[in-house]
């Protein structure tokens, strides 16, 4: 369906069209998802635990990337790098008609950067292990967070638009792209981000409230069970 979706758009794209493409009957398809909304939603989940995935793995190696500019930025440019969740983040109707979750807008996934970059659990975790300012987590706080990462979401070079035909320089945009996640990164952590007392104890129980036991970032994290593990 990905496919489909990005070279017609969701509107112009029916059950059909997928069970064509996958080789199945359509009601192969029903079988497993009731309407052309749910698969969306399903692909759309699917996408962003990939980019879970990768994240949660690159803590683990160096527990000090969960500093929260540096998880930004990874989560930033992984995020806008696969179309479509860059659409979805955006609100781009030519590509998901209404099922996006442009900034300012109804989150129905909670997939957006800026549903889980300001996400109250998110940032309460890591103000308990001092890796942000405690006003952070605040209503206030979260909704400044989530004014900065929109704003950077909405910027046109914030995106790596090499799906788009006719682009002629493609490591140009990936390098903007990256700018622009890094960029992102040290606005929020000079504005949100604090250094923790013990570095080493403090980013490790940071990866461990962030982390599944699977091996994915999580957000918002589960609260603990009654022996202080977290189920995945």
């Amino acid at each position: 369906m990905r496919d489909l979706v990005l070279r017609w758009g969701y509107r112009k794209v029916c059950m059909q069209d997928v069970a064509d493409a996958a080789h199945v009957g359509k009601g192969t398809l029903y079988l497993h998802w009731s309407s052309k909304d749910e698969l969306l939603d399903a692909v759309l989940v699917r996408e962003a635990g990939r980019i879970d995935a990768e994240l949660g793995a690159a803590l683990l190696r160096r527990p000090e990337l969960v500093a929260f500019g540096l998880t930004a930025a990874m989560l930033f440019h992984g995020t806008m790098a696969v179309p479509l969740l860059r659409a979805y983040n955006r609100g781009d109707a030519a590509v998901l008609g209404s099922r996006g979750a442009r900034p300012g807008s109804s989150d129905r996934l909670g997939l957006s950067l800026v549903s889980r970059l300001s996400d109250p659990h998110y940032l309460g975790a890591l103000s308990r292990h001092h890796l942000v300012l405690g006003d952070a987590r605040s209503e206030s706080g979260r909704l400044a967070v989530g004014a900065v990462v929109g704003g950077f979401v909405l910027r046109p070079e914030g995106a790596a638009d090499a799906d788009r035909p006719g682009d002629s320089d493609r490591s140009r945009d990936a390098e903007r792209a990256g700018d622009c996640a890094r960029l992102l990164g040290t606005v929020l952590q000079r504005s949100f981000g604090q250094p923790p007392h013990d570095r080493h104890a403090e980013y490790a129980a940071a990866v461990a409230e962030t982390v599944s036991p699977a091996g994915r970032w999580i957000v918002p994290p589960p609260p603990p069970t009654a022996e202080g593990s977290r189920p995945d």
